[in-house]
Order: C-alpha cells, then structure tokens, then sequence
C-alpha cells in the first residue's frame, strides 16, 4: 500500500512504538479528509548592517553551502477528552517525539521518520460548558538535523 490522505496522524515517544500505535494516534481537525497540519518551512538567518548601511545575511548551512531547512508543522489537535488531552499536550512540551504525518501508509505505522520537539501550544478552543467538542494548536518543531 501506498501513502494516503489519513484522518490522523501519530506522535510518539519512540521510535518503535510496535503494535501500541492507536495509543500515539491524534485526530487532526478535518473539513472532509483535509486535516489541518500545515508544513512551516524554517531556516536561520541573521542581518547585519555594515558601517555602510548595507545589509548582510547570514544563512546557517550544511556542508556544500545549501541552507539547512527544517520542516515545522503546525497542527489542529482534536482533544475527545477536553481537559484530560490538554494536560497530555501539556506533557508533551520540549520532549523529543517521532511523528508520522496525516499522509502515510495505513498499513505501515512503524516508519516514524520525522523527529520533532513539542515547541508550542496555542490557542485552545472549546464549544459550550461542557468541552464536547475541543482543539488544541500546537508546533511541532523538526528535530531531524
């Protein structure tokens, strides 16, 4: 099988999470199948004014002089059990994960190929009193270089 648009994706501690993978499972907020996980491409860069007023840039890069590219994501959690998920997202903050993104193959949860750190949770948002319905925003930071 091949790589699909999935519902889902995975967040785990390990990078072998063998047959426990529902466990690691998150819902990312859907509108049909699209479920909202938007790559944010970052890389590092410095300015710096000469004494002639002429900007300089500075790109952090590899070995043969490409810039080194790390692949963010930034994530629309869906939290089925509102305040018990948040503090699981709360515990999740600066630890280093293993993420399979909402496209992978169904039949291959093994491949844990991006290695993130939960750098930031944004804005949680609930429907009435009773958070039926929850999400949560989060920043997975690429850990991969």
């Amino acid at each position: 099988m091949s790589a699909s648009l999935q519902d889902h994706f995975h967040l785990c501690p390990t990078a072998s999470p063998g047959d426990a993978t529902t466990s690691y499972q998150w819902k990312a907020y859907a509108q049909g199948l699209k479920p909202r996980a938007t790559p944010d491409p970052t890389i590092i860069m410095n300015m710096r004014p000469a004494v002639s007023g002429k900007r300089h840039f500075h790109v952090l890069t590899d070995g043969v002089g490409d810039p080194i590219m790390y692949n963010d994501w930034v994530i629309q959690v869906k939290l089925p059990d509102a305040l018990v998920d948040l503090d699981t997202w709360k515990g999740y903050l600066g630890t280093v994960m293993y993420y399979i993104p909402h496209t992978h193959d169904p039949a291959a949860h093994n491949s844990y190929t991006t290695k993130v750190v939960v750098g930031q949770l944004g804005e949680f948002q609930a429907s009435g009193t009773s958070y039926a319905v929850a999400s949560l925003v989060a920043r997975l930071l690429d850990d991969t270089h």
